[in-house]
C-alpha cells in the first residue's frame, strides 16, 4: 500500500460533499482497516465502500464526520473479524489446533482434553476465537456471571494440568513451572 497513488488530495477541512470525504479518507480509512485490525487489503477495500455507503443514508445527523468514518470503519472491521476471523469451532479443538508451534499445540491440545467439554468450549471460544463474555454468554444460553465463573474455573484447571506435568510427557517445559497467572490470562 506505501508504493500506491494516493489520487487527488482533498483539505479535510474543506470536505464538504460526499466525494470529497471520499476522496480524503478512504485511503487512510483503509489503510487503518489493513494495519491495526489485519484485515486484508481487498476485503479492507469493501469494508471503506460499505462505510460511505451507510454515510450517505445516516440514521441520525453526524457532527463530527472525521470521527465517524475511523468509529464506522473500526466497528464494520470488528464486525468482519468476528464473522471472518473464526474458523475453528469448539468441536474441531482437538483434531485441528492452529498453533505457531508444534509444543505449543501439544501442550494446548492436552491441557483441553483434560478440561471438561463445557470448560474446555468456553475457554477455546475465548482465548482462541476472541469471543467476549457477553456472546458466549449468549452463545450457551447462560447468565454472563455463571460464564464468567466457568472460564475462572476452566483457567484454574488448565493451570493445574500444565502444573501437574512435570513428568517426561511434558518435557518441551524444560523444567519451567507455569504459574496459574503464566497459563491464561484473565481478559
Amino acid at each position: 500500500m506505501r508504493g500506491e497513488e494516493r489520487g487527488p488530495v482533498v483539505r479535510l477541512r474543506t470536505a464538504v460533499t460526499p466525494e470529497e470525504w471520499y476522496l480524503s479518507l478512504a485511503n487512510r480509512l483503509q489503510r487503518y482497516a489493513v494495519l491495526k485490525f489485519g484485515i486484508p487489503a481487498d476485503d479492507a477495500e469493501g469494508l471503506v465502500h460499505e462505510v460511505f455507503i451507510t454515510y450517505l443514508k445516516p440514521p441520525a445527523p453526524i457532527v463530527n464526520a472525521r470521527r465517524w468514518f475511523f468509529g464506522a470503519i473500526s466497528h464494520a472491521c470488528r464486525n468482519y473479524l468476528r464473522k471472518n476471523g473464526r474458523m475453528i469451532t469448539g468441536e474441531e479443538i482437538v483434531e485441528e489446533i492452529a498453533e505457531p508451534s508444534h509444543v505449543t499445540r501439544i501442550a494446548v491440545r492436552e491441557t483441553l482434553r483434560a478440561l471438561p467439554p463445557l470448560e474446555r468450549k468456553l475457554l477455546w471460544m475465548q482465548v482462541a476465537e476472541g469471543y467476549t463474555v457477553r456472546e458466549i454468554a449468549t452463545s450457551i444460553g447462560r447468565s454472563v456471571s455463571f460464564t464468567e465463573k466457568r472460564l475462572r474455573q476452566a483457567r484454574l484447571q488448565a493451570a493445574d494440568v500444565l502444573e501437574e506435568s512435570d513428568d517426561d510427557t511434558h518435557r518441551w517445559l524444560a523444567g519451567r513451572r507455569v504459574s496459574r497467572a503464566d497459563t491464561f490470562a484473565s481478559t
